[in-house]
């Protein structure tokens, strides 16, 4: 789906999601079309794909999600921050055994938690902020990743620092 209009009009990638692309489908590799649009720095393409459902916190077969692809690219990894617009899937607690932001190695004095804002699990130190999330109809402040805090109190002031 990425390849066939990279740097075009995200109509195309439109027009494969409306007769039943997979925004999800990973490729030999594990990336997916988001992974792809991250790393050519296709903007436009990459939000249609977010805003289409394309999780970041997808990982391909070198443990990478899209923010790790992002990493190197702030205004990419704010993009696509600001750009998520559904509540995210968690991936299973099973499916993780480190950080993904310090690569902390979970265990019993190291615990898992969720970003309620990605979907991403991180340890306490790399979530220790909280902020409310009134996009996805959650008015509490709620834990989330010290990345997704920077965007969204930068967003809208409404930050709550814990």
């Amino acid at each position: 789906m990425f390849c066939s209009h990279q740097h075009g009009p995200t109509t195309v990638i439109d027009a494969f999601i409306e007769h039943g692309a997979d925004v999800h489908a990973q490729s030999g590799d594990l990336s997916t079309a988001l992974h792809l649009a991250v790393a050519f720095q296709s903007t436009d393409v990459a939000i249609a794909l977010e805003k289409a459902g394309a999780m970041i916190h997808v990982r391909d077969a070198a443990g990478r999600d899209v923010l790790d692809v992002a990493l190197d690219l702030p205004e990419m990894t704010e993009l696509l921050i600001r750009n998520i617009t559904k509540q995210p899937t968690w991936i299973a607690n099973e499916q993780v055994t480190q950080c993904v932001c310090c690569q902390s190695v979970f265990g019993i004095a190291v615990r898992k938690h969720h970003c309620r804002h990605c979907g991403r699990i991180i340890c306490h130190k790399c979530s220790g902020n909280q902020i409310s999330l009134p996009k996805f109809g959650i008015d509490d402040v709620s834990r989330v990743c010290d990345t997704c805090f920077e965007v969204l109190q930068r967003k809208d002031g409404s930050s709550e620092r814990k």
